[in-house]
């Protein structure tokens, strides 16, 4: 009899732990997936405002393109320097604003794998779209620079001493990037 009643203790005392390591998994499951929906709903939110900000970083490099690109003539690179390069500090915190605005994006979709499509979508966007942006201005300002370069090398044959040489942009975005690291940097100007 006590061999029996040793027996069904063991057997119970399987069962409690048994059943007290599948609960713990199921509770662990129900965290990972309450994790993942809180992550996703971040993603939705977060991309709608980084959304917002890389549309004005369209817009504002349009007005970039128009007003300060557009410079042909070597006395308008003395004569618009002023108003150019305040028009690039503009553009720079444009571009500060899409970065700040993905940070959350870029630790909540590089190197991640959904389920959802939508969200698959989204974090596919940011990363093209990030890149865009800083590549775009990183070209832009490698543009802006050349002219500059170009400029004060004209005006060291320039005889009438109207024009001084002038500084190139200084950026804190100098390089191009690939955020996830697929060897595709979005957006960067061919040489």
């Amino acid at each position: 009899m006590k061999n029996k009643m040793v027996i069904v203790l063991v057997i119970l005392g399987v069962l409690l732990v048994a059943s007290g390591g599948a609960l713990s998994i199921v509770n662990g499951f129900k965290g990972e997936q309450e994790n993942l929906a809180k992550t996703m709903n971040i993603i939705v939110d977060d991309y709608e405002v980084f959304r917002k900000k890389v549309e004005k970083f369209s817009t504002f490099r349009e007005g970039v393109y128009s007003e300060v690109m557009s410079t042909q003539y070597y006395a308008d690179v003395f004569n618009k320097y002023t108003a150019n390069v305040a028009k690039l500090r503009e553009y720079e915190v444009v571009v500060a604003d899409v970065d700040a605005a993905g940070k959350n994006l870029k630790s909540n979709c590089i190197g991640k794998n959904f389920n959802d499509k939508s969200i698959v979508n989204k974090c596919n966007a940011f990363v093209i779209n990030y890149e865009q942006t800083i590549n775009y201005f990183v070209s832009d300002i490698a543009r802006f620079n050349s002219r500059i370069k170009e400029y004060n090398e004209w005006i060291k044959t320039d005889t009438t001493g109207k024009y001084k040489a002038v500084n190139e942009y200084d950026s804190k975005y100098k390089d191009y990037v690939d955020i996830n690291n697929d060897k595709i940097f979005s957006g960067k100007a061919e040489k």
